[in-house]
């Protein structure tokens, strides 16, 4: 990290800090669980942004000293999270979640919510939507792309220092705030490093190699660094690295991501090509972000170095020079009476750690 004088100098030096002691601040933290609650009834919603098999996120706006402030929402069915371990999940995505809220480049988890048949969480919203939607109007450039990716490699780090793996990073999980501010979000899928190591998990086309095979071995961080590598393709080129059909293939993605052959990468610079290559390394010993000096060699590489000052992104006034849209595309659709299902009367006690 390129160091400059005066209150730059000071932000590294607490930052660094703030690394060396992640560790222990996130596990005292997650065991606390102490993420307030709050009543469903403080937020309107008002339209979707988001849904998976998870449940759906909307917009939803708060009253706070007469001003509207917008939130997302989101929403969980507790019929579906008590089939097999998917309440136990729902819980250790709320208290990784919070126990990570230190840190500047992960989505910010406020409160969570609890009704009679749904459970909330309620996190930042951002107003430039996420890089998947972003990039539906084409790659980013190069310039744009390393102050997008620069602010997530802080993020991985954040998150790895509190021996988390995120399991689960693609473009619809890093979210882009005002100036341009960008933020990892989602940890429905991370897992501590003491926890449930061998358990494959993520979205087909960002799953690192070595989790698809039969005898896979144990989660890494390597597996994080996998997947900003098909980030990072995917925003510079504008498609996956190995697979050129539709993305909701799962088959047909695992089968090229196992058969390894990279695609073209154009008229990318050699640098982006270089960093690429490295962080799709098919051997996650070897891969950029894994060996010697870990984080320090991605910031150090010469696709970051030295156009890019990582101490920048430690102060509120960095800007990107990129004119994002203002408003992300939206699901035109009306939330239900029924997404809120009236007060939780705390009655069903498997709920009480969410």
């Amino acid at each position: 990290m390129r160091l400059t004088r005066g209150a730059a100098a000071k932000r590294i030096e607490d930052y660094e800090n703030e690394i060396l002691h992640a560790d222990t601040v996130f596990r005292a933290e997650y065991e606390a669980n102490a993420c307030p609650r709050i009543s469903y009834r403080e937020f309107n919603l008002i339209c979707l942004i988001g849904q998976g098999g998870f449940g759906r996120v909307y917009r939803g706006i708060r009253m706070e000293n007469g001003i509207e402030k917008a939130y997302a929402v989101k929403i969980q069915v507790k019929d579906y999270l008590r089939e097999g371990n998917r309440l136990q999940r729902a819980i250790n995505e709320k208290k990784i979640h919070y126990a990570l809220r230190r840190s500047r480049f992960i989505v910010k988890l406020f409160w969570t919510c609890r009704a009679l048949s749904k459970i909330y969480m309620i996190t930042e919203y951002a107003q430039h939507g996420d890089l998947g939607q972003i990039c539906r109007t084409g790659p980013l450039k190069e310039t744009t792309a390393k102050e997008v990716l620069g602010q997530v490699v802080m993020g991985i780090e954040y998150i790895h220092a509190c021996n988390v793996i995120h399991r689960d990073l693609k473009l619809a999980n890093i979210l882009i705030f005002g100036r341009g501010h960008a933020k990892i979000t989602d940890f429905g899928l991370a897992i501590r490093g003491s926890d449930d190591m061998l358990r494959r998990a993520g979205t087909p086309g960002f799953i690192a190699p070595e989790l698809l095979k039969e005898e896979y071995s144990l989660v890494t961080e390597a597996a994080d660094w996998w997947s900003l590598g098909v980030v990072m393709f995917m925003i510079l080129l504008g498609s996956h690295p190995f697979y050129e059909g539709e993305l909701n293939d799962d088959r047909g993605i695992n089968e090229a991501v196992r058969r390894n052959q990279l695609r073209d990468m154009g008229m990318v610079t050699p640098a982006a090509r270089a960093m690429i290559i490295q962080f799709l390394e098919e051997n996650p010993e070897r891969r950029l972000g894994v060996t010697r000096a870990r984080v320090s060699d991605v910031q150090k590489h010469p696709w970051f170095s030295p156009d890019v000052d990582f101490s920048r992104f430690l102060s509120d006034d960095f800007e990107i020079p990129q004119d994002f849209e203002k408003d992300p595309p939206v699901h035109p659709v009306t939330p239900s009476a029924h997404e809120f299902s009236g007060e939780d009367d705390g009655a069903e006690a498997e709920f009480n750690d969410f």
